[in-house]
């Protein structure tokens, strides 16, 4: 790339000294302006690169806080959730206790009460077999009075 000096002298030839001069001043400035703006892109550039750095640790250390909050949430939930349900199955604990005795109780009156009604059944029954025997032992003992003693002995086998 030729010098400044070197251009002038080229184009001096072509144009008269002071539009030689007036043109080698504008490409400098042009030159110049375009290196200041591409050092301020370089600038900007590097500015936006140390910003996206901060924004990315910021960020960063916003996950890593939700991080822990929602860890520690979590862990308050699962204690509570499970003191409610070590509480929820006690409770259900006691209630099953309580309804098994009301229920052996019920099944020991039922028991109770279906026996005294058996009992008075069978007594009952047994009374009214005793009046049908005596019933047949008298008409046994009127219709054939010899088989009497025989009838009286079979009796006896079966009420032994």
């Amino acid at each position: 790339m030729p010098t400044t000096l070197e251009l002038y002298e080229k184009i001096k030839t072509k144009l008269d000294a002071d539009a030689a001069k007036t043109l080698i001043e504008y490409i400098q400035e042009s030159v110049e302006k375009g290196s200041a703006t591409k050092d301020d892109l370089l600038k900007t550039g590097a500015k936006l690169e140390r910003h996206i750095s901060e924004v990315e640790v910021r960020l960063d250390k916003r996950i890593t806080d939700v991080e822990a909050k929602l860890e520690k949430q979590i862990s308050e939930v699962e204690v509570r959730l499970d003191k409610r349900i070590t509480d929820v199955e006690a409770k259900l604990e006691k209630q099953i206790s309580e309804v098994e005795v009301r229920l052996d109780k019920r099944i020991t009156d039922v028991e109770a009460r279906l026996d005294a009604r058996i009992t008075k059944e069978i007594h009952r029954l047994e009374s009214r077999l005793y009046v049908v025997a005596a019933v047949l032992l008298g008409f046994i003992l009127l219709s054939n009075p010899e088989g009497f003693q025989k009838s009286l002995k079979f009796l006896a086998g079966l009420f032994g």
